[in-house]
């Protein structure tokens, strides 16, 4: 660890499939690599979007419910 080699091969944990990285960055005494901050990134944009439909599904649920109440075109809710 810790030298470039160019079109470096490694296995992409998620998609568990190989690729080759044209601008290679290894370990340097414990920094993480472009490779592990990228996939921290997406992590979090997965958890996001994940956030997002939940949120979504939950308001959609609240209107099936007030639409099989039949209060679903009514002010009083």
């Amino acid at each position: 660890s810790g030298r470039f080699e160019r079109d470096l091969a490694v296995k992409h944990h998620r998609l568990k499939k190989g690729i080759r990285l044209s601008r290679s960055h290894s370990m340097f005494g414990g920094e993480r690599s472009t490779l592990d901050v990228l996939d921290a990134q997406q992590d979090v944009l997965d958890a996001h979007v994940r956030l997002v439909q939940a949120r979504a599904a939950t308001v959609n649920q609240y209107y099936a419910v007030l639409a099989a109440q039949g209060r679903f075109l009514k002010n009083n809710y």
